[in-house]
């Protein structure tokens, strides 16, 4: 019964991330909804590395600013 229900859950939410970006199947083809998928990962993905190497990137740049 729970696994249904986390079925229906992801099966919304696939749905919703479909229409909230207008990837539904009448927009655009499966070949082109995959790689705009692979585009959206890939940045969503660089945006997050990002976002925890900045710590460490202005830590060194300020030891090594101060060392001069």
């Amino acid at each position: 019964m729970q696994s249904m229900t986390l079925k229906k859950w992801i099966a919304l939410k696939i749905y919703q991330f479909e229409m909230t970006f207008g990837l539904s199947d009448s927009v655009l083809e499966p070949w082109e909804k995959f790689t705009l998928n692979i585009v959206l990962g890939l940045f969503v993905f660089g945006m997050i590395r990002g976002i925890i190497l900045i710590p460490s990137v202005v830590t060194y740049a300020i030891q090594q600013i101060s060392s001069i």
